[in-house]
Protein backbone atom coordinates (compact mmCIF):
# COMPACT_ATOMS: atom_id res chain seq x y z
CA UNK A 1 0.00 0.00 0.00
CA UNK A 2 1.31 3.52 -0.67
CA UNK A 3 -0.63 6.21 -0.36
CA UNK A 4 -0.23 9.75 -0.96
CA UNK A 5 -2.37 12.63 -0.33
CA UNK A 6 -1.33 15.65 -2.64
CA UNK A 7 -4.80 17.56 -1.67
CA UNK A 8 -3.43 18.11 2.00
CA UNK A 9 -0.24 18.36 0.88
CA UNK A 10 -1.00 21.42 -1.24
CA UNK A 11 -3.23 22.70 1.51
CA UNK A 12 -0.65 22.52 3.99
CA UNK A 13 2.19 24.31 1.68
CA UNK A 14 -0.20 27.08 1.01
CA UNK A 15 -1.68 27.72 4.58
CA UNK A 16 2.31 27.23 6.02
CA UNK A 17 2.62 31.03 4.41
CA UNK A 18 1.03 32.52 7.04
CA UNK A 19 2.71 29.99 9.81
CA UNK A 20 5.57 31.70 12.19
CA UNK A 21 7.92 29.46 12.47
CA UNK A 22 9.04 26.46 11.19
CA UNK A 23 7.06 23.80 9.39
CA UNK A 24 8.87 20.45 10.10
CA UNK A 25 8.49 17.72 7.37
CA UNK A 26 9.37 14.43 9.22
CA UNK A 27 9.80 10.87 8.42
CA UNK A 28 9.21 7.78 10.66
CA UNK A 29 10.27 4.45 9.59
CA UNK A 30 9.94 0.34 11.26
CA UNK A 31 10.07 -3.10 9.35
CA UNK A 32 8.79 -6.04 10.04
CA UNK A 33 11.08 -8.92 9.73
CA UNK A 34 10.39 -12.42 7.66
CA UNK A 35 6.65 -11.11 8.29
CA UNK A 36 5.73 -12.78 4.83
CA UNK A 37 4.61 -16.54 5.28
CA UNK A 38 5.18 -17.68 2.24
CA UNK A 39 8.97 -15.90 1.34
CA UNK A 40 9.93 -14.27 4.49
CA UNK A 41 9.86 -11.41 2.81
CA UNK A 42 10.21 -8.32 5.50
CA UNK A 43 7.46 -5.14 5.50
CA UNK A 44 9.26 -1.44 5.19
CA UNK A 45 6.36 0.63 6.40
CA UNK A 46 6.74 4.57 6.93
CA UNK A 47 5.13 7.82 6.87
CA UNK A 48 6.14 11.77 6.18
CA UNK A 49 4.32 13.85 8.23
CA UNK A 50 4.62 18.30 7.60
CA UNK A 51 3.49 19.59 10.87
CA UNK A 52 0.97 17.48 12.17
CA UNK A 53 -0.26 15.97 8.96
CA UNK A 54 0.68 12.98 7.58
CA UNK A 55 0.85 13.63 3.71
CA UNK A 56 3.22 10.11 2.50
CA UNK A 57 2.57 6.94 3.94
CA UNK A 58 4.31 3.41 2.81
CA UNK A 59 3.75 -0.24 4.02
CA UNK A 60 4.78 -2.46 1.52
CA UNK A 61 6.55 -6.19 1.04
CA UNK A 62 10.55 -5.32 0.82
CA UNK A 63 12.04 -6.45 -2.98
CA UNK A 64 14.14 -8.70 -1.10
CA UNK A 65 14.72 -11.38 1.50
CA UNK A 66 16.65 -9.90 4.15
CA UNK A 67 18.77 -12.22 5.91
CA UNK A 68 18.95 -10.27 9.18
CA UNK A 69 16.39 -7.99 11.61
CA UNK A 70 19.69 -5.65 10.50
CA UNK A 71 19.64 -5.92 6.98
CA UNK A 72 15.63 -5.50 6.97
CA UNK A 73 15.95 -2.26 9.09
CA UNK A 74 19.05 -0.75 6.61
CA UNK A 75 16.49 -1.59 3.50
CA UNK A 76 13.65 0.42 5.65
CA UNK A 77 15.73 2.99 5.99
CA UNK A 78 17.36 3.54 2.63
CA UNK A 79 13.76 3.13 1.20
CA UNK A 80 13.11 5.98 3.38
CA UNK A 81 15.78 8.28 3.06
CA UNK A 82 15.33 7.71 -1.13
CA UNK A 83 11.49 9.17 -1.38
CA UNK A 84 13.23 12.90 -0.09
CA UNK A 85 15.12 12.84 -3.09
CA UNK A 86 14.03 15.49 -5.98
CA UNK A 87 11.54 13.98 -8.71
CA UNK A 88 13.83 14.98 -11.26
CA UNK A 89 17.27 14.09 -9.47
CA UNK A 90 15.60 10.71 -8.93
CA UNK A 91 14.61 10.51 -12.52
CA UNK A 92 17.79 11.81 -13.95
CA UNK A 93 19.42 9.00 -11.80
CA UNK A 94 17.35 5.88 -13.00
CA UNK A 95 17.76 7.23 -16.87
CA UNK A 96 21.61 7.47 -16.62
CA UNK A 97 21.34 3.34 -15.01
CA UNK A 98 19.66 2.25 -17.49
CA UNK A 99 16.82 1.90 -15.42
CA UNK A 100 18.23 -0.63 -13.38
CA UNK A 101 17.50 -0.65 -9.79
CA UNK A 102 19.83 -2.54 -7.17
CA UNK A 103 18.45 -3.47 -4.18
CA UNK A 104 20.61 -3.01 -0.65
CA UNK A 105 21.81 -6.39 0.34
CA UNK A 106 23.40 -7.81 3.41
CA UNK A 107 26.52 -6.66 2.20
CA UNK A 108 25.93 -3.45 0.74
CA UNK A 109 23.97 -2.55 4.20
CA UNK A 110 26.62 -3.21 6.76
CA UNK A 111 29.47 -2.01 3.86
CA UNK A 112 27.87 1.06 4.33
CA UNK A 113 27.84 1.47 8.53
CA UNK A 114 31.10 0.11 8.52
CA UNK A 115 32.86 2.53 6.29
CA UNK A 116 31.18 5.14 8.15
CA UNK A 117 32.08 4.08 10.94
CA UNK A 118 35.74 3.73 10.17
CA UNK A 119 35.53 7.22 8.98
CA UNK A 120 34.24 8.89 11.68
CA UNK A 121 37.26 7.74 13.42
CA UNK A 122 39.59 10.26 12.02
CA UNK A 123 39.19 13.79 11.30
CA UNK A 124 38.97 14.48 7.12
CA UNK A 125 38.49 17.65 5.86
CA UNK A 126 34.94 17.67 3.91
CA UNK A 127 35.97 18.31 0.78
CA UNK A 128 38.17 14.81 1.15
CA UNK A 129 37.49 12.24 -1.53
CA UNK A 130 37.59 8.79 0.40
CA UNK A 131 37.01 5.07 -1.53
CA UNK A 132 35.91 1.90 -0.35
CA UNK A 133 37.35 -1.16 -2.19
CA UNK A 134 35.77 -4.32 -2.23
CA UNK A 135 36.21 -7.87 -4.65
CA UNK A 136 33.24 -8.81 -6.88
CA UNK A 137 32.92 -11.66 -8.69
CA UNK A 138 33.05 -11.49 -12.44
CA UNK A 139 32.38 -14.74 -13.45
CA UNK A 140 28.85 -14.38 -14.71
CA UNK A 141 29.15 -10.92 -15.58
CA UNK A 142 31.69 -11.53 -18.39
CA UNK A 143 30.51 -11.19 -22.09
CA UNK A 144 30.12 -14.51 -23.08
CA UNK A 145 30.37 -15.35 -18.75
CA UNK A 146 32.82 -17.97 -17.33
CA UNK A 147 31.74 -21.45 -17.78
CA UNK A 148 30.86 -23.61 -14.76
CA UNK A 149 34.20 -25.62 -14.56
CA UNK A 150 36.67 -22.64 -14.46
CA UNK A 151 38.54 -23.21 -11.38
CA UNK A 152 40.69 -19.63 -10.89
CA UNK A 153 40.25 -16.46 -9.83
CA UNK A 154 37.82 -14.29 -11.39
CA UNK A 155 37.47 -11.16 -8.98
CA UNK A 156 37.13 -7.08 -10.06
CA UNK A 157 38.07 -4.59 -7.71
CA UNK A 158 34.98 -2.55 -7.61
CA UNK A 159 36.06 1.50 -5.80
CA UNK A 160 33.07 2.98 -4.32
CA UNK A 161 33.74 7.13 -3.85
CA UNK A 162 31.75 10.19 -1.51
CA UNK A 163 33.32 13.18 -0.03
CA UNK A 164 33.89 13.42 3.61
CA UNK A 165 31.76 15.73 4.69
CA UNK A 166 29.14 13.58 2.84
CA UNK A 167 29.55 10.58 4.12
CA UNK A 168 29.97 11.45 8.10
CA UNK A 169 27.00 13.69 7.44
CA UNK A 170 23.28 12.75 8.83
CA UNK A 171 22.95 11.27 4.79
CA UNK A 172 25.36 8.99 5.10
CA UNK A 173 24.13 6.05 5.06
CA UNK A 174 22.41 6.51 2.31
CA UNK A 175 25.58 8.48 0.35
CA UNK A 176 27.59 5.37 1.39
CA UNK A 177 24.49 2.94 0.10
CA UNK A 178 23.70 4.75 -3.24
CA UNK A 179 27.45 4.87 -4.15
CA UNK A 180 28.23 1.25 -3.43
CA UNK A 181 25.10 0.40 -5.50
CA UNK A 182 26.43 2.84 -8.33
CA UNK A 183 29.69 1.29 -8.58
CA UNK A 184 28.62 -2.20 -8.40
CA UNK A 185 25.60 -1.13 -11.33
CA UNK A 186 29.03 0.02 -13.23
CA UNK A 187 31.38 -2.63 -13.18
CA UNK A 188 28.63 -5.04 -14.04
CA UNK A 189 27.36 -3.39 -17.26
CA UNK A 190 31.58 -3.60 -18.65
CA UNK A 191 33.44 -5.44 -15.91
CA UNK A 192 37.02 -4.95 -18.31
CA UNK A 193 36.18 -1.29 -18.71
CA UNK A 194 39.68 0.61 -17.18
CA UNK A 195 40.95 -2.83 -16.50
CA UNK A 196 44.42 -2.27 -17.28
CA UNK A 197 44.37 0.70 -15.25
CA UNK A 198 42.94 -1.12 -11.91
CA UNK A 199 46.05 -1.50 -9.81
CA UNK A 200 47.38 1.78 -11.11
CA UNK A 201 44.52 3.48 -9.48
CA UNK A 202 44.30 1.44 -6.39
CA UNK A 203 48.23 1.92 -5.48
CA UNK A 204 47.19 5.78 -6.08
CA UNK A 205 44.64 5.73 -3.51
CA UNK A 206 45.87 7.35 -0.02
CA UNK A 207 45.87 4.91 2.70
CA UNK A 208 44.57 7.02 4.87
CA UNK A 209 41.35 7.55 3.26
CA UNK A 210 40.46 4.47 1.69
CA UNK A 211 39.23 0.92 3.14
CA UNK A 212 38.92 -2.38 2.43
CA UNK A 213 36.72 -5.07 2.56
CA UNK A 214 37.03 -8.62 2.42
CA UNK A 215 35.07 -11.87 1.94
CA UNK A 216 30.99 -11.80 1.57
CA UNK A 217 27.95 -12.63 4.06
CA UNK A 218 27.31 -15.60 1.58
CA UNK A 219 31.10 -17.24 2.87
CA UNK A 220 29.03 -20.02 5.20
CA UNK A 221 32.58 -20.24 6.99
CA UNK A 222 30.74 -22.03 10.23
CA UNK A 223 29.54 -24.64 8.02
CA UNK A 224 32.93 -26.16 6.71
CA UNK A 225 33.51 -29.39 8.23
CA UNK A 226 36.77 -30.83 7.45
CA UNK A 227 36.75 -34.36 9.69
CA UNK A 228 37.34 -32.38 12.36
CA UNK A 229 33.42 -30.52 13.19
CA UNK A 230 32.39 -27.31 12.49
CA UNK A 231 35.08 -24.65 13.46
CA UNK A 232 34.59 -22.73 16.72
CA UNK A 233 35.85 -19.54 15.71
CA UNK A 234 36.69 -17.79 12.18
CA UNK A 235 39.01 -14.84 11.81
CA UNK A 236 40.63 -13.76 8.52
CA UNK A 237 44.45 -13.92 8.29
CA UNK A 238 45.21 -11.65 5.78
CA UNK A 239 44.12 -8.21 6.67
CA UNK A 240 46.59 -6.51 6.74
CA UNK A 241 45.49 -2.93 6.65
CA UNK A 242 44.82 -0.20 9.19
CA UNK A 243 41.39 0.04 8.20
CA UNK A 244 40.18 -3.31 6.58
CA UNK A 245 36.92 -5.49 7.99
CA UNK A 246 35.57 -8.83 6.60
CA UNK A 247 32.16 -9.74 6.72
CA UNK A 248 31.33 -13.04 6.96
CA UNK A 249 27.90 -15.23 7.52
CA UNK A 250 27.80 -15.98 11.12
CA UNK A 251 27.69 -18.87 13.38
CA UNK A 252 23.84 -18.77 13.81
CA UNK A 253 21.61 -18.57 11.09
CA UNK A 254 20.68 -15.05 9.82
CA UNK A 255 23.43 -13.48 11.37
CA UNK A 256 26.90 -11.62 10.15
CA UNK A 257 30.26 -11.84 11.27
CA UNK A 258 32.50 -8.40 11.03
CA UNK A 259 36.08 -8.36 11.54
CA UNK A 260 37.80 -5.35 11.88
CA UNK A 261 41.41 -4.03 11.59
CA UNK A 262 41.92 -0.95 12.92
CA UNK A 263 44.87 0.61 15.30
CA UNK A 264 44.10 0.33 19.04
CA UNK A 265 43.76 4.31 18.93
CA UNK A 266 40.65 4.09 16.91
CA UNK A 267 39.29 0.70 17.81
CA UNK A 268 37.21 2.09 20.99
CA UNK A 269 35.87 4.52 18.81
CA UNK A 270 35.27 2.38 16.06
CA UNK A 271 33.18 0.07 18.24
CA UNK A 272 31.28 2.75 20.18
CA UNK A 273 30.08 4.05 16.76
CA UNK A 274 29.68 0.91 14.71
CA UNK A 275 27.76 -0.73 17.62
CA UNK A 276 26.02 2.05 18.75
CA UNK A 277 24.33 2.56 14.93
CA UNK A 278 22.43 -0.93 15.43
CA UNK A 279 20.20 0.75 18.49
CA UNK A 280 19.09 3.73 17.61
Amino acid sequence: MVCTRPDIAHAVRAVSRFIRGKLVLQGFVDADYAGEIDQRRSTTGYVFTLGSTAISWVSQLQKIVALSTTEAEYVAVTELASTLDDTEAVAAERAERGGLCIPNTTFIAISAHAWISIARTRSFDPNTELTFVFLMDCRARLNPPVSDDYLGNCVLAVMAKCMAGELTGEQGLVKACTSIRKSIDQVSKDPLSGYEDQIADFKSLPIESHVNATASPRFRVYEADFGWGAPDRFESVSMNLNGEFALVGGREEGTVQVSVQLDEGRMEKFAHLFLGGFSR
